[in-house]
């Protein structure tokens, strides 16, 4: 049973990976859509605390792993703060929620802070 729950996770790892891949190496802009389907199992999490899922940080992590300098980390930024506009996300959760999965995305996740340039 073990061993089927960590081959599902690798592959949903897999599958996050070969999604995000394209965006990070070329200059196509990243759709929000995509930063929607990364963030979107976090939203429990983001409005009402406690943990977050696997999926949740599998996520951010790949959202973390996009080129950090300049547009691209902007792009993220904008989209991420239109999704915390939208879902009316605990600022305290979208504080703690990158470092609660391991991972740094370069700014907060806020509705009203600016993106980094």
């Amino acid at each position: 049973m073990a061993g089927s729950a960590l081959h599902k996770l690798t592959c949903v790892i897999f599958a996050f990976i070969m999604v995000v891949s394209p965006y990070a190496k070329a200059n196509i802009p990243i759709p929000c859509n995509l930063v929607d389907e990364k963030i979107e199992p976090c939203t429990t999490y983001l409005v009402l605390g406690g943990r977050p899922t696997t999926r949740c940080c599998i996520g951010v992590r790949v959202l973390s792993k996009l080129p950090r300098p300049g547009v691209r980390r902007r792009e993220v930024c904008e989209c991420l703060k239109a999704f915390a506009a939208s879902a009316n996300i605990n600022a305290t959760y979208a504080r703690d929620l990158p470092p609660m999965c391991g991972a740094d995305l370069g700014f907060m996740i806020s509705a009203t802070l600016p993106c980094p340039p």
